[in-house]
């Protein structure tokens, strides 16, 4: 029989033992939920960027709900559009209604787009780029599907983008979309709309767009951005869903070489095995924080690999992760594949030049001489061009990226394009 020092010290030994086993319990379990998925490139979320000046704010991502415009401001979106086979899929955006689904258990409200369906836009005009005769006649059709929508006819055509800033007045805010964007988030439009509005110092708010090389950079290194690579042997099945939860795992060997591949017409790219040790070159690694990086500009599998994340991240309602609040973009080059500027500030710059892109976020902010942000004020006529990291986008691809003829597809040479016109018809549309 042990007595009763003994007992009690035993006792006090498997006490402490307990506790801390609950606190390493503990501890691992933060862990866990603190990492991303296995999948992802980066290891870890804790990632900031070096140079601190360019966030700005955090997310305002739950402010949007009881947000209203004022009443004197009109909001227009402004399509540049010349290609039906994206706007097929845009056009879902433009139209949705107000509605409701279940998400985690909770009743969520998506308040989209115009403003009969609980959005914000009063209107939507088309700036018709285009001489092709079968893109004119789906313009006629789609004009025809709702009253706010008109198109204008600018005689720019090529890389000139200068005459089709017309519709943006005195007492508008322009929110100008690409016509191959593939995706809006619920309350993107409200989301830049809103910082435009509050933030007055800055001169124009892009959306957070996916596929495009000013913002793949910070994507990559915030952990969204995961492993996939194009299918060897391509498979001759359909794709019948947008989700890639249920695409096979990428089986390649260590040396192939993506390079290389030859595409084959709807061909899938495929989530690498979590196990491997030994993983094949990919697209993202070669990403560079530049305005204008070569890879970013040049490369379709680099979009490829980008757009199968985005799907993932979307399928897992997981895009928080690319959320990185309000980034300054301090004079370098981004896509302007949707932004919201105001009429004020667009009769003020007068003529556009024809490389709208360039001069909009470098040229025209460092004419005017921007201060530091935390300095500016509203009736500071220096302004910055910034990103709204909780306005998520998405953006096929530049233009080397696309379809360049009939034998050299591209990113087009994917399913991706089915994929996301799937999403768009039975989660936006379909609602």
């Amino acid at each position: 029989m042990q007595s009763a020092p003994l007992q009690a010290g035993l006792s006090g030994v498997l006490v402490r033992t307990l506790a801390c086993s609950a606190v390493v319990l503990v501890l691992v379990c933060l862990l866990f939920l603190q990492r991303p998925s296995k999948k992802t490139i980066t290891e870890s979320l804790s990632w900031r960027p070096k140079n601190q000046s360019q966030v700005i704010t955090s997310s305002n991502a739950n402010n949007l709900a009881d947000w209203e415009k004022p009443a004197d401001l009109k909001v227009i979106g402004l399509v540049f559009y010349g290609r039906r086979r994206f706007v097929e899929i845009l056009e879902c955006y433009l139209h949705v209604r107000l509605s409701a689904r279940t998400l985690a258990g909770k009743l969520i409200v998506m308040q989209k787009n115009l403003v009969d369906n609980g959005g914000i836009l009063d209107e939507v005009v088309i700036q018709a780029k285009t001489d092709d005769a079968d893109d004119l006649k789906y313009l006629e059709k789609l004009l025809a599907t709702n009253p706010r929508f008109r198109a204008e006819y600018p005689p720019q055509r090529g890389m000139n983008f200068s005459g089709m800033y017309a519709p943006c007045v005195e007492g508008t805010i322009c929110v100008k979309i690409d016509d191959d964007v593939l995706f809006i988030g619920d309350n993107t439009i409200r989301s830049m709309v809103k910082k435009k509005v509050e933030n007055p110092q800055f001169l124009a708010v892009s959306a957070n767009l996916v596929g495009n090389f000013g913002t793949t950079w910070l994507h990559h290194h915030l952990g969204a951005i995961y492993p996939y690579l194009p299918e060897p042997e391509p498979s001759k099945q359909t794709t019948q869903g947008w989700e890639v939860s249920n695409l096979p795992e990428w089986r390649g060997s260590g040396d192939w070489n993506y390079k290389t591949f030859e595409p084959v017409p709807g061909h899938r790219w495929l989530p690498l095995a979590e196990e491997r040790s030994i993983r094949p070159k990919m697209p993202i690694d070669e990403v560079e924080y530049t305005g204008f990086g070569r890879t970013e500009w040049n490369s379709w599998q680099f979009a490829a690999q980008l757009h199968y994340s985005f799907l993932e991240n979307l399928e897992h309602h997981e895009l928080w992760r690319y959320d990185f609040g309000t980034w300054d973009l301090m004079y370098q080059r981004i896509g302007i594949n949707m932004f919201a500027i105001t009429g004020h500030d667009i009769l003020k710059i007068g003529t556009m030049p024809a490389d709208d892109e360039k001069f909009l976020t470098m040229e025209y902010p460092e004419k005017i001489g921007r201060p530091p942000v935390e300095s500016q004020t509203a009736d500071n006529s220096a302004k910055a061009f910034v990103i709204d990291g909780s306005g998520m986008a998405v953006h096929h691809g530049h233009m080397w990226m696309t379809k360049q003829s009939d034998t050299d597809l591209r990113l087009e040479g994917t399913d991706l394009l089915q994929r996301y016109k799937l999403y768009a018809k039975q989660m936006v549309c379909g609602r």
